[in-house]
């Protein structure tokens, strides 16, 4: 993971996550467990988030596109996704 050099810089990637966070939102019409799981990171400023196996399974088969692009989101932004069996 990138150390951050100051807390401006800090700041300066919690406000881009933010903004590609709610083009992100918008772009997933409606599934609100992904929606949860942005918003949840952007909130907290998470650097990695716990997620059980069988909501990975259920995105990749109920909403492919929807997880493919959070999960780039997610590794855009240096946050790990540790599976939870």
């Amino acid at each position: 993971m990138r150390q951050r050099a100051s807390g401006q810089s800090r700041n300066g990637s919690r406000t881009a996550r933010a903004t590609q966070a709610a083009a992100l939102l918008a772009d997933l019409k409606g599934n609100t467990d992904l929606a949860w799981l942005i918003e949840r990171v952007v909130r907290n400023d998470l650097p990695w988030v716990v997620v059980p196996d069988t909501a990975l399974e259920a995105w990749e088969k109920r909403d492919p596109i929807g997880w493919k692009k959070v999960a780039e989101w997610l590794a855009t932004n240096d946050i790990a996704v540790i599976r939870m069996c």
